[in-house]
């Protein structure tokens, strides 16, 4: 059998092995085989190694299957073929290029609307073992949207790719199926804009929320960046719910990334994190050597940098933790190479990067030698009991230079003999502070501070007292002597410096916190001296009921939904406790065909309603003045509970610090979330007393008379009337309906 049958039978079975086909074993072509050896020839200058690395054993066997024995084989680049390969690329580029022209076109065009940036795309995804999972899940995705893997989850580290093939699938996408709409948002960008819209005034809210919500949820396909950024921020939680509810409902593909798994996001709520995982959660992981390697030579060759094959490797071999990282040292030595015209080599990487001096960390024994050799001493000098101030000066300054310069832990440290101190502010801590003014200083001299810690303080406790105790006892070291160096104190003085700016700021903020309160003071107080003016609050309560009705359509009926999946059961339970309209059931909506009729239908009736109630009242006027007593009593009564939970967030809030958040951007966000739930609370309250209020007929007492015949009827010559009715007993209810006894009411003798 020819070689050439022999590798032409093999590729075919190459072919099943999956995507990487056509990028590395494609172009390979047969030249040569000496019967146990099969020489093959390849365009691309990494296909030796990376080739070798990844599909070895894949080739063999492929090789086995097509010539009936145990085969190698022998990969060599070749500049000949590499130029003939280039130019046949080249030639269906152009044959090709009407067509990518109208496509590039088209995705710019649809770039702007999708968010998404041209760089990130599959072609360019350098797909190594670290990623081969989440890259075929991505592809998958790209060519089903929400047919398989809905929701696609993508978690990693920063750096690692995953805005690269979220990305990658929305341009897919663009490309492919050009008639399906593509959003990519990060959830931050999701925040700022949600609480934009919250905070702008004006009665069109409720229209701006409502084209807020249409945004996101008339698309085909939602890519949500940093979804942990979701954390602590209840309102925005529950705005992505019902977004991806209306999508997912809706057979829409959605996609996620985020730095940890859903049930690592802390406050997430168990209804999102169980959606979140519904579909495939996919991660990425840092890549290896030859995924490095071949990253870096993918930008070489974006970019059309020349470089030596030893540069990629001694960048690869020193930045290990993320693409980002290798970007940005290719990035430095190929700009350095480009001013200084010259060939990116790997003395000039080495220069550039000085790796090599950057891992030359000092140790612990290198610090106690050069310690050692400024004072003349030894290491066992150290480590022994003595005393004597040349010894112990210089055991201070070997621990605290060790401390400061290597970073060690405690324990390494106070192998040494020394004392690890942590400046904080805490009660078992005694400060005795020295003024010392009278005879050996005046009145108002700043003095100093010192501060004295005992081993059996409850803080030192937690570091290790009794190992300390241990060793000063086996040293010699008397009780109750003071071990201090001016070196130490001053660490600890920095720590009190730092203690009080802390809380310099924590009272500064105060006014932040304050500044808050006052914000939502104006705008509640703005309302009710509204009110307390006498002004006609009646289209702002027909405002209230169209903007109750909108909401709970838009929360129960997804829009693009067969009316016979309408949730009118929910709808019915969100508004009839407010509004009391009659129940919605299929049969009783009729002809009514879309969310829009619904909403116009329900408004209808609810302002109907609200009319007949009006007209239970003799004058209109009086029932403004019902509504105005009504919405005053219950914003009152909302804004004192609303300060009551103002308060507990300002002193829960500055927990937060301890998760690297401001506190006051926490409080913030926080508070705006609170005044919209407020106000939704208002609107409730107030619509719910408004159409449940009663008009009870005063019972007058000569109506009471005319019951009782307790009065004399004038018109009837002073005769007593008489009653057909039984007598009313004077410890029996008045009949006037106040509750209390007759005698004690119009039955009482004057």
């Amino acid at each position: 059998m020819d070689f050439n049958e022999i590798w032409s039978i093999a590729k075919e079975e190459l072919k099943k092995t999956g995507l990487t086909y056509n990028m590395w074993l494609e172009p390979l072509e047969a030249v040569s085989f000496d019967g146990n050896v099969l020489t093959l020839s390849s365009p691309l200058a990494l296909a030796p190694q990376m080739i070798k690395t990844q599909h070895d054993s894949i080739i063999k066997e492929a090789l086995k299957k097509a010539s009936g024995k145990d085969i190698s084989y022998n990969i060599v680049y070749d500049d000949e073929y590499a130029k003939k390969f280039q130019s046949k690329l080249k030639a269906e580029e152009k044959a090709k290029k009407p067509q990518k022209d109208s496509q590039l076109d088209n995705l710019a065009q649809m770039q702007s609307s999708a968010h998404l940036n041209l760089k990130y795309k599959f072609s360019n995804f350098v797909v190594g073992e670290n990623s081969r999972f989440a890259h075929a899940a991505a592809i998958t995705v790209a060519q089903n949207p929400a047919k398989k893997y809905n929701p696609l989850f993508i978690y990693g580290a920063s750096g690692l790719g995953k805005t690269h093939l979220m990305q990658a699938i929305g341009h897919f996408i663009i490309f492919n199926k050009p008639k399906l709409k593509v959003k990519y948002i990060k959830t931050e960008e999701y925040f700022n804009e949600l609480i934009k819209n919250l905070q702008t005034g004006g009665n069109d809210k409720t229209a701006r929320m409502d084209k807020f919500r249409q945004k996101y949820r008339n698309v085909d396909v939602l890519l949500i960046d940093d979804i942990q950024f979701l954390e602590s921020k209840t309102f925005t939680m529950e705005e992505i719910f019902h977004t991806f509810d209306s999508l997912h409902n809706n057979n829409k593909q959605i996609v996620i990334t985020s730095d940890r798994l859903p049930k690592d996001i802390p406050t997430l709520p168990d209804r999102l994190r169980t959606r979140f995982e519904m579909g495939l959660v996919v991660d990425i992981t840092p890549p290896d050597f030859e995924t490095r390697v071949a990253i870096l030579k993918n930008l070489g060759d974006t970019a059309g940098i020349k470089a030596e094959f030893s540069v990629f490797e001694y960048i690869a071999k020193n930045f290990t933790n993320n693409v980002r990282e290798l970007e940005g040292a290719f990035n430095k030595v190929s700009a350095y190479a480009d001013i200084e015209k010259t060939d990116l080599t790997l003395e000039i990487a080495k220069k550039v990067l000085k790796c090599d001096e950057t891992k030359k960390l000092l140790t612990i024994e290198d610090v106690a030698k050069g310690v050692g050799e400024y004072y003349g001493v030894s290491i066992s000098d150290f480590q022994s009991s003595a005393r004597n101030q040349r010894i112990s000066s210089a055991r201070h300054i070997a621990v605290y230079l060790a401390r400061e310069i290597t970073q060690k832990e405690h324990d390494k440290v106070v192998e040494l003999g020394g004392l690890h101190v942590i400046g904080t502010e805490r009660h078992e801590s005694r400060r005795i502070d020295n003024q010392l003014r009278g005879r050996s200083g005046r009145q108002g001299d700043v003095g100093e501070s010192q501060f004295f810690i005992s081993l059996e303080d409850d803080l030192m406790r937690l570091f290790g007292s009794e190992r300390l105790i241990s060793m000063f006892n086996s040293l010699g070291v008397p009780e109750g002597e003071q071990i201090k160096h001016k070196m130490l104190s001053d660490a600890i003085e920095k720590a009190q410096k730092k203690i009080e700016e802390n809380n310099f700021s924590a009272r500064k903020n105060l006014l932040d916190y304050d500044q808050v309160m006052n914000e939502q003071r104006e705008l509640i107080y703005k309302q009710r001296r509204r009110v307390l003016m006498g002004e006609d609050m009646h289209e702002q309560i027909l405002g209230m009921i169209k903007d109750k009705v909108d909401e709970c359509v838009e929360k129960t009926i997804p829009d693009d939904t067969e009316k016979e999946l309408w949730e009118l059961q929910e709808l019915n339970h969100l508004l009839c406790p407010v509004i009391p309209v009659p129940v919605m059931t299929q049969l009783s909506i009729g002809n009514i065909k879309s969310k829009k009729e619904l909403k116009e239908k329900l408004t209808e009736i609810a302002l109907d309603m609200y009319d007949k109630k009006e007209k239970e009242f003799d004058q209109p006027e009086q029932f403004r003045e019902v509504e105005r007593v009504i919405l005053l009593r219950v914003i009152d009564r909302k804004w004192m509970e609303e300060i009551d939970d103002m308060e507990q967030l300002r002193q829960g809030i500055r927990l937060q610090a301890y998760g690297n958040r401001n506190p006051v951007d926490e409080y913030k966000a926080a508070s705006y979330d609170m005044l919209d739930a407020m106000n939704a609370a208002i609107i409730n309250d107030t619509l719910t007393m408004l159409y449940r209020i009663r008009i009870e007929k005063k019972v007058e007492r000569e109506e009471v008379a005319k019951v009782t015949g307790t009065n004399k009827d004038e018109s009837a010559g002073g005769r007593t009337v008489k009653r057909k009715d039984k007598k009313v007993m004077p410890n029996d209810p008045c009949p006037c309906g106040s509750g209390l006894k007759y005698k004690q009411c119009h039955g009482r003798v004057k």
